[in-house]
């Protein structure tokens, strides 16, 4: 069993649809499975409220995500 640590800060593209569109690893674990899952969790799993314009009409907004931590509980 691997015993990987780290953390993982992300960016990423909410849509329309409050759905993640892109996700971005801005600072890595140092393992690229981990940063790799982080995104591919973010995406799959993720929901938002959209962004709005002064009009009230959904918009695509960019975020800066929480950090991730990935922790190895023997």
């Amino acid at each position: 069993m691997n015993h990987w640590e780290g953390v993982v800060a992300i960016k990423f593209t909410i849509g329309t649809n409050g759905r993640v569109t892109n996700c971005m690893v801005i600072h890595s674990s140092g393992y690229k499975i981990l940063d790799d899952t982080t995104c591919k969790i973010v995406t799959k799993r993720a929901r938002f409220k959209p962004a709005r314009d002064s009009q009230g009409n959904a918009v695509v907004d960019e975020v800066s995500g929480p950090e991730v931590i990935w922790l190895y509980r023997p």
